[in-house]
């Protein structure tokens, strides 16, 4: 593969760890975290500051109460790649709706032949511009 190809590969495959991080704290699959998550990640949330990996599933399953709706929006995902590493900034909107019917959101599903293999999250850190994340490793998780 030429170098720009894999290059947008790289990309694409970080951003989209970067998506399944939201997805899985929506979805409450707090234990997949540990799939896309690196053993020393950091976060500093509303939540308070984990810090590892077990640390972080505790505090999203702590932070995410059943009985809420949640919808985590993440966009403007810009990767900056380095080697086998990556810098990640990205814009990321959490709705908490505190156990109220008559509100509600939804989420699509579309099936995908693509099987995910390789990758990990290092640090999904809430910035000063309400950023999220500092580095992933290439790859999806296996």
């Amino acid at each position: 593969m030429n170098s720009k190809l894999q290059a947008l590969t790289d990309r694409a495959d970080v951003e989209d760890l970067v998506h399944r991080l939201g997805s899985y704290l929506d979805e409450r699959r707090f234990d997949d975290l540990r799939g896309i998550l690196v053993e020393n990640a950091t976060a500093r949330t509303p939540g308070g500051l984990a810090e590892g990996r077990d640390a972080m599933v505790a505090q999203a399953r702590r932070n995410h109460p059943v009985e809420d709706q949640i919808q985590h929006v993440i966009s403007g995902v810009l990767v900056d790649l380095d080697g086998d590493e990556a810098t990640v900034r990205a814009n990321l909107v959490a709705t908490f709706i505190r156990s109220d019917p008559a509100a509600h959101g939804s989420r699509r599903g579309v099936p995908h032949p693509c099987a995910p293999d390789g990758g990990r999250l290092a640090v999904g850190q809430r910035g000063d511009s309400a950023g999220l994340g500092r580095r992933a490793r290439r790859g999806r998780p296996r």
